[in-house]
């Protein structure tokens, strides 16, 4: 009888007492290799190799933020509940903040599947006992913070600055970057008693490249960046990093509405957003620390 897959001279080499179930084994195997052939990962996996390919626990990937504790300010806008969801999906338990209860009730019954895991807490982010109320609270009930994501920010209509107002630059560097100062001030003992922490902030493509007409938004996102690398430094020896992200035109509803130019298109997509902010707060990103991430979709 032909051998075309030499299993009879494999079968005459294996040493034991049960050469034949071996055999046999081997065989089957074979055959289903052949009609199913695993993908790279699996192939990887089944030799022991767990370098090439992301971790397995129970026969499913593992979740990037199992058990993780995270705050995400601005969790009820509309990047900042795809960010939610993402998180939620990766196995974090995930505070977010609001300025309205009706807010977080709305994200909520859209996350229902993720109850257990999501809470909301009402708190203006530019206030600095609201915001060491939240970091202590979160820390009474979990025992910990790993993730600080500051996602509170906004734009408003603005001017040549000669003809700026003064509540308008207030405004927006109240929105866009005490808001992230104090979350951060206040989240940071935190983290240094764990020696563990991730804190990423939303930036935008104008602090990098600013326009006319946008000084005060421009400015705000730009100390917003120092603020990153500046906290990155301070922290770098104790097992927290800090990084940012610079967006530019998101594909959110009110975008779409208020904004005809450019081709949206070519704007970034909200879930774009959440995994390269899930990105750098995973353990993949371990070494990349006071960095600005552009995600500028192909408004480049």
């Amino acid at each position: 009888m032909p051998d075309p897959r030499g299993l009879n001279t494999f079968n005459s080499r294996i040493r034991g007492s049960q050469p034949r179930k071996t055999m046999i084994v081997v065989a089957r195997f074979i055959e289903q290799r052949d009609k199913f052939p695993l993908p790279w990962w699996e192939r990887d996996r089944v030799r022991g190799d767990t370098k090439s390919h992301p971790p397995y626990e129970g026969g499913k990937e593992k979740m990037k933020l199992k058990d993780k504790i995270a705050i995400i300010t601005g969790g009820t806008g509309a990047i900042g509940r795809v960010i939610t969801k993402t998180f939620l999906s990766e196995g974090a338990k995930v505070i977010v903040t609001c300025k309205r209860e009706e807010e977080f009730n709305e994200v909520l019954s859209k996350l229902s599947e993720f109850r257990q895991n999501l809470s909301g807490k009402k708190v203006d982010v530019t206030i600095a006992e609201q915001v060491r109320q939240l970091m202590e609270e979160t820390f009474q009930r979990f025992g910990k913070i790993d993730i600080l994501v500051n996602g509170v920010g906004g734009f408003a209509p603005s001017a040549h600055i000669v003809d700026l107002e003064e509540k308008t630059w207030d405004f927006l560097f109240n929105l866009n970057l005490k808001s992230a100062f104090l979350c951060s001030k206040f989240v940071i003992p935190y983290m240094l008693k764990q020696n563990y922490g991730k804190i990423v902030n939303i930036s935008a493509k104008m602090a990098l490249e600013p326009v006319a007409g946008a000084g005060a938004y421009s400015a705000s996102k730009s100390a917003l960046i120092t603020l990153t690398e500046t906290l990155a430094k301070e922290v770098k020896d104790s097992g927290i990093n800090v990084n940012a992200v610079a967006l530019s035109l998101v594909k959110t509803e009110a975008n779409l509405k208020s904004i005809t130019k450019p081709d949206p298109s070519k704007w970034v997509e909200p879930e774009d957003v959440a995994n390269t902010i899930l990105f750098l707060c995973s353990e993949e990103a371990k070494s990349i620390n006071g960095d600005v991430i552009k995600v500028y979709g192909k408004l480049i």
